[in-house]
């Protein structure tokens, strides 16, 4: 349906202090395609929490995300510090301006305190936008709150939605534990609703396919059978008060059958394959290999690389999905999390590594990955002092 894509927004940076195991924490030069890889409790989901987090203080939903968690506010900041602020800095890359954004976000007040926007352009710097001790600051001039004027998360959310950065962070969608009921379930659509936004745990599956075109439709079913043969096709069953739900057709039966019955890697590829067709920029799949078979491994690591002009960032533990990706592509997007002697998270790109760059000109990236001892590794590099962020 679409030939390789440019992709026009991306994050390229992001800096972050005092999140979780994040105590200082940079990642830079971020592509279109990164593979998150390291042990258990080194920080993988905590990376995709922050831009969770990120995206609902953008939203105005602060406190729904807090509560959607069970979190305190202080639960956030790094464990053993005084400190009450979570600190970032993100750049996202948008027509070859780069646009940072800076902010304090203080856990008591639960909005960013003080934060700034940056823009680069041609080798000038501009600040469309910024806002500490209640005086807001836009190019077009000063402002001073009036003092009932009330907000919570950031600023950006009232008067920033036409700049690149905030629409690229708000397009980010987050997908975390998948539920296969969750997925399958049925979903009630209005007919006055133009999309459906899938959850961060599959459910809306069935009302986000029910609002796609017909082409996007057909072309779907034949991503779907790349890694699903024996599907003919699928359609929404309509019930009343707007519940619709999931059916599908295999090749050699006559009848259809309700998604609930599908395998739970079935139910993964028909989340991570609808994505191709949504409004998000931005996606995020946690241990994207679960529940997939290794034969598919391949057909998955070449639509995640070229996922339709869409940016994305994988957790995952499998070494055989490393082994379809490029030597260069491998020294590109595969970053390892580990934790330092002080507990904090830290990152390396794996191939940069000077054993890993080595291995890597004789086996493939998977094979570098399964031979190598990743609890060695990260406690050989916690002793180090090395610097603290991924150049």
């Amino acid at each position: 349906m679409w030939d390789k894509q440019e992709i026009k927004e991306m994050i390229t940076r992001v800096k972050v202090k005092y999140f979780k195991s994040f105590e200082d924490f940079e990642l830079a030069n971020i592509g279109s395609f990164t593979c998150l890889i390291g042990l258990n409790g080194s920080g993988k989901t905590t990376f995709l929490q922050f831009f969770d987090f990120i995206r609902a203080m953008l939203d105005g939903r602060i406190e729904d995300w807090f509560s959607k968690h069970r979190w305190k506010p202080q639960d956030i900041i790094t464990f053993g510090s005084s400190k009450r602020s979570v600190e970032f800095e993100i750049d996202v890359v948008s027509g070859g301006v780069t646009q940072r954004w800076k902010a304090f976000f203080n856990i008591q007040e639960l909005r960013c305190t003080s934060e700034t926007l940056l823009e680069f352009r041609g080798g000038s710097e501009v600040k469309p936008m910024s806002f500490s001790e209640n005086k807001l600051r836009l190019s077009e001039g000063d402002s001073t709150l009036p003092k009932s004027f009330k907000h919570t998360g950031s600023m950006l959310s009232y008067v920033g939605q036409n700049w690149p950065l905030v629409q690229e962070l708000k397009a980010a969608k987050i997908f975390g534990v998948l539920d296969p009921e969750s997925i399958s379930q049925a979903s009630q659509v209005s007919v006055n609703m133009s999309e459906v936004d899938i959850a961060s745990d599959g459910g809306g599956l069935v009302g986000f396919l029910s609002k796609l075109d017909a082409a996007s439709q057909e072309d779907f079913v034949g991503k779907l059978r790349e890694f699903y043969p024996s599907l003919k096709n699928y359609r929404i069953r309509k019930q009343r008060f707007g519940w619709k739900n999931l059916l599908l057709n295999e090749l050699e039966k006559a009848v259809f059958f309700d998604s609930s019955h599908l395998s739970y890697g079935t139910l993964r590829l028909f989340v991570f394959l609808s994505q191709l067709y949504s409004k998000n920029k931005c996606i995020f799949f946690d241990e994207i290999e679960n529940g997939m078979n290794q034969e598919l491994i391949g057909k998955l690591v070449d639509i995640l690389q070229d996922f339709n002009g869409k940016q994305v960032f994988v957790t995952t533990h499998s070494a055989l999905l490393l082994n379809y990706l490029s030597d260069q592509a491998a020294r590109e997007s595969v970053v390892m999390l580990y934790k330092d002697g002080n507990g904090y998270t830290r990152a390396k790109r794996f191939f940069e590594l000077p054993a890993k760059e080595k291995e890597l000109e004789f086996l493939g990236a998977g094979q570098v990955m399964s031979k190598t001892n990743l609890l060695e590794l990260a406690d050989s590099l916690a002793k180090k002092t090395d610097p603290q962020k991924v150049e």
